[in-house]
């Protein structure tokens, strides 16, 4: 019976394994962070994502993603308006 809490209490100390895609260290690569703005632009972001992103995400780096991804959006539209006005 002592052997038995003594694994419950064991089992209860260690952390789940983290899964194989994502990062154990707490924080989201560049990548991951940039998959994650343009899925969260296009409205199509899962809610397991959004709450990893909160959770593990810098703001810094959102805010940069973000302001970078509207610039080229609106670059974008700016050079294909202009291509098809000339």
């Amino acid at each position: 019976m002592t052997d038995q809490k003594t694994n419950e209490q064991a089992s209860q100390k260690d952390p789940p394994a983290a899964s194989a895609g994502q990062q154990p260290t707490g924080s989201l690569s560049w990548i991951q962070t940039i998959r994650s703005g343009l899925l969260a632009g296009l409205g199509v972001q899962s809610s397991s994502n959004r709450e990893r992103d909160f959770q593990q995400g810098s703001v810094m780096r959102f805010v940069t993603v973000g302001v970078c991804l509207t610039a080229i959006f609106v670059l974008s539209l700016l050079f294909l308006v202009k291509a098809l006005v000339n």
